[in-house]
Order: structure tokens, then sequence, then C-alpha cells
């Protein structure tokens, strides 16, 4: 969808939808029967207006795992970049199930219920930085943050990649 010749990315490059005349609030429930997807369901909310675009409110679920909601979000255009800021909040109900899908081994599991974080991603060069972790509302540690930095790059993650580096991710939190 956002890929670099989309008429989707040219229409926000454009800049048409960071109007200040423009107002939009649309929601989008979405249900995957697919089983190979991660998510089941998403409610996205989309808000326009005055020129700032938000996705507040939006909530990805997996019915196995959890779900995570989207606050204090804001989509904008920076040197040619489509940047997206947001506050997501990750609420795992089943660790169970989170462990036996990134096949974590039994000694590095650790009771999580919560983890929250800032992310930066931008949709054009599929880069996203992560800041301000928190697990069960404690700090991690800078080691745990440096580990987080090896997520950075989504072209270059694969499930196998991204399941190593968050295995990785839990053997450091001391939690």
């Amino acid at each position: 969808m956002f890929t670099p010749n989309s008429i989707v990315n040219e229409f926000i490059k454009s800049g048409l939808l960071f109007n200040e005349n423009i107002s939009v609030h649309t929601s989008l429930n979405i249900k995957s029967t697919k089983r190979d997807k991660i998510f089941n369901e998403a409610k996205i909310e989309l808000r326009v207006l005055n020129g700032k675009i938000s996705f507040d409110n939006s909530i990805f679920i997996n019915n196995n795992i959890g779900l995570i909601e989207v606050s204090n979000s804001d989509l904008f255009l920076e040197n040619d970049k489509l940047i997206l800021t947001a506050n997501l909040s990750i609420n795992i109900k089943n660790t169970d199930r989170l462990y036996s899908f990134l096949n974590t081994n039994k000694r590095l599991r650790k009771d999580i219920k919560n983890i929250k974080l800032n992310i930066i991603y931008d949709f054009l060069s599929n880069q996203i930085k992560f800041k301000n972790i928190r697990i069960n509302d404690n700090d991690v540690s800078s080691q745990f943050n440096n580990i987080a930095e090896g997520l950075t790059d989504i072209n270059s993650n694969n499930l196998t990649k991204s399941r190593r580096l968050l295995n990785e991710l839990i053997g450091v939190y001391v939690g």
C-alpha cells in the first residue's frame, strides 16, 4: 500500500490529505480468516482534522495471544518521508500461546502481561525505531534497548529473524 510508487503514497506525498480544510473520521473493522496472519482482527480508527492525521484508539487483535492498542499517534510528511509516531500498548492475555508462537525456550519464559512503547515508523523506507520500552510497567535495560535496535529494518526482518530477536529480548529481560 505504501510502496514507493503506489497511488496511495503519491496521494499522501502530495500533501492533499494534510489540508486544514479536510475533516474525516472513519472506522474500519477487518477480520482475517487466514491462518498465517499475526492478527485475526483489526479495528482501525482514522481521523483527519485540521491537517493532522491520527490512528488513536485503533486495535489489532490476535485471539490467541492478546492485542495492541494505538494512542497519541500522528502521521505526517517530513522531508519527503511519511512518518508515523505512536504509543503502543501491548496486552498479553495468554503468555503460553505467545511463547509457543515465538518458539521460546521454557527456561527463558517470563510472566509478561503488558508492554508499552513509543514507535517512530517511516513508511517509505520501512524503518522503525522503538523508544521508552516498558514491560509490566518497568523500564528495560540498555542491553534490551540495544537488541531492540536490531528490529529497525522491517525489510530485512522475516518471521524467523524476528522470532530470534524477540527471544533474545525475552532472554535479557530481568522481569
